[in-house]
């Protein structure tokens, strides 16, 4: 149930909404799945998130690109940031950049994979 904005669509490349909205609908299918397996981590019910995130939630797509920038103590890619809402499942290549901070420890770079997908739970 992917809600999008029509005026938004580049008009020279066909089937970039249909694959944009493709992608979007899978993004969605697995974020359930996800939210699944939390809740049996969790020890409740399989469907213990289903009613509170429902269908018609809203659920951020961006597609961004950080082209690739020789480390150095003065270059940031992104500044620091919290993500917002309950989950990030960001699509990693093997350029890498992408770190995390634990309550009460340093950044740590995220290990690069090949193709990867890095899962961000907000709590």
């Amino acid at each position: 149930n992917i809600k999008v904005s029509e005026p938004r669509w580049p008009e020279d490349q066909s089937d970039f909404k249909t694959t944009v909205t493709e992608y979007c609908t899978q993004m969605w299918v697995l974020t359930r799945y996800i939210l699944k397996l939390f809740a049996m981590v969790l020890r409740q019910e399989e469907g213990f998130f289903q009613d509170k995130f429902p269908e018609d939630n809203m659920t951020v797509f961006r597609q961004l690109n950080y082209p690739h920038v020789e480390p150095g103590p003065d270059r940031i890619r992104a500044s620091e940031h919290t993500d917002y809402g309950v989950l990030t499942i960001l699509a990693q290549d093997n350029v890498g950049g992408l770190q995390v901070k634990l309550a009460g420890k340093e950044w740590e770079d995220v290990s690069l994979q090949k193709v990867a997908f890095s899962l961000t739970l907000v709590i």
